[in-house]
């Protein structure tokens, strides 16, 4: 079940009139809200905080390879994966450069080498 929208309207229509298990809209809710159903929901919310967990550990492990402040939000870590993005791509331009028109032999095979390993 991921669409929760029908036992959500239920149990705020329960909510509302909490006093009597024999009001249409409690016992449609008790009806609805099974144990497999409960389970089901606790199992996602496990699961999405499990899924959460992994992407700050991520982000943070990101953030420390960048040496970014830990204490920043994501905008600083996006920015600079933008930079390294730029500088990577001036980096392969230079190379392809160098790879095409350089004197010195080493330093075409260097380019080339450096060029391949980048799967260019």
């Amino acid at each position: 079940m991921s669409d929760y929208s029908e036992l959500k309207r239920l149990a705020e229509a329960a909510k509302d009139d909490p006093n009597s298990p024999h009001i249409p809209c409690q016992v449609a809710f008790q009806r609805m809200a099974s144990p497999e159903v409960v389970i089901e929901l606790i199992m996602d919310l496990e699961r999405h905080q499990r899924m959460l967990l992994a992407a700050c550990m991520d982000m943070g492990a990101i953030g420390s390879a960048l040496d970014a402040d830990m204490n920043s939000d994501g905008e600083e870590l996006l920015s600079m994966v933008v930079d390294l993005k730029a500088q990577n791509k001036r980096l392969r331009g230079f190379l392809s450069d160098i790879s095409k028109t350089s004197g010195d032999k080493g330093a075409v095979m260097g380019a080339r080498q450096l060029l391949k390993e980048f799967g260019q």
